[in-house]
Formats: structure tokens, C-alpha cells, sequence
């Protein structure tokens, strides 16, 4: 084992990819989008102990509808919240949880005021060392 850098990132998209199959998730809003589309940023964190990366992740749903933003922030949550998911590797580094900070709420995005955006945020927990 070796201490490394998670990459939280993009372990969180592999995450979503796996336990929600089929939504379009990246770290970006894209060019050309296709909907619904989920946008995941890190957005701070902390290191609570040697070995554990806690990184406080920022989740954007848009859809074209409200129902379809908050259905697709619904299914997220729930996968993340069920953590069945806990104790899978990514990359070689051990999932260890999720922290919901706040719940998926209507959060309008001045920039495309055609959409509907929900948006909510927690922390993934992951483990620092690696076994690669």
C-alpha cells in the first residue's frame, strides 16, 4: 500500500457512471449538451485522518423539465445515500462513504435560463492509499 492522490474527481464520475447507469456525468457543463446532464465539482474537503480524502463534492442536475432535474437528483442521492457502493475500488483506492451536506434543491443558472437546475452537495470518502 502507498499513499496517493484519489482523485476525487474523477472517482465520483466513475461512481455515478456505475450505481446510476446511463446518466451523462462530467466535471464541466458541455458544448452540446444532451439532457438530463449531471455536472460534479469539487468544491473543497478536508483530510479527517492519515488515510481518508474527504472531498466535498458540488452535484448539478439539468433537465429540460423540473420533474426530470429533480427525478435524476433524486436517483443520485438515493444511490449515494444506500452506499452499497461502500468498500468498491476505483483507480485502486478504497470508496469509504458519502456525507449528504445538503439536500437536491431548484437553484436557478442565470446563463441558461432554459433549464432547470438542481443542485445539492456532500462529501465522498475516500481512502488515500492505494494497493496499485
Amino acid at each position: 500500500m502507498r499513499e496517493a492522490d484519489p482523485q476525487a474527481q474523477k472517482a465520483f464520475i466513475d461512481l455515478l457512471h456505475r450505481i446510476c447507469g446511463g446518466i451523462r456525468v462530467s466535471t464541466r457543463y458541455p458544448r452540446q449538451p444532451k439532457f438530463p446532464h449531471v455536472v460534479v465539482t469539487r468544491v473543497g474537503g478536508a483530510t479527517p485522518n492519515r488515510i481518508t480524502d474527504a472531498a466535498t463534492m458540488s452535484v448539478q442536475v439539468y433537465a429540460e423539465t423540473e420533474y426530470e432535474a429533480e427525478q435524476v437528483a433524486g436517483l443520485i442521492r438515493q444511490a449515494l445515500r444506500d452506499e452499497s457502493w461502500r468498500g468498491m475500488r476505483l483507480s485502486g483506492h478504497r470508496l469509504r462513504g458519502w456525507r449528504e451536506y445538503a439536500a437536491p434543491q431548484r437553484f436557478l443558472d442565470p446563463d441558461r435560463e432554459n433549464l432547470v437546475r438542481f443542485q445539492y452537495s456532500g462529501q465522498l470518502l475516500i481512502s488515500l492509499l492505494t494497493n496499485q
